[in-house]
């Protein structure tokens, strides 16, 4: 089973960790750095494998912002969607947040990077319009 990644590693900022953190706040896959059952790892195993293949025929606009020091997820794969999917330069983005971990719109800076997406969802509004 995938080694579970602290929260510490995953929450940059003391406050939200903590919230995330407690067991009355885990919904889901928000597991906070609790092991996962076999059953969930290995569906999310075969999730992330069946993602490889169809990344190839994938067209839609898409903007993707990743932590720098995101260890939960690796840049590797959100780097392989931006090189390989069909979806047109102009509408495809990945904005790297230095020095960012998992949570980034928990992070001091969540500000600055919601607004980067905002700007980029606006540009290919505008020129979706034309």
């Amino acid at each position: 089973m995938p080694h579970p990644i602290t929260s510490e590693r995953i929450w940059k900022e003391v406050e939200p960790r903590a919230y995330y953190s407690n067991p009355k706040n885990i919904h889901g896959l928000s597991r906070s750095g609790i092991p996962f059952c076999l059953g969930t790892a290995v569906g999310l195993v075969s999730a992330l494998e069946n993602a490889k293949e169809i990344i190839p025929s994938f067209r839609a606009p898409f903007h993707i912002n990743h932590g720098s020091d995101d260890y939960g997820v690796p840049l590797s794969g959100s780097q392989r969607l931006l090189k390989y999917s069909e979806t047109p330069t102009d509408e495809k983005e990945l904005n790297v947040i230095a020095d960012g971990y998992h949570g980034l719109f928990s992070q001091l800076d969540a500000e600055e990077t919601m607004k980067h997406e905002i700007e980029w969802i606006n540009k290919v509004i505008e020129k979706r319009k034309r």
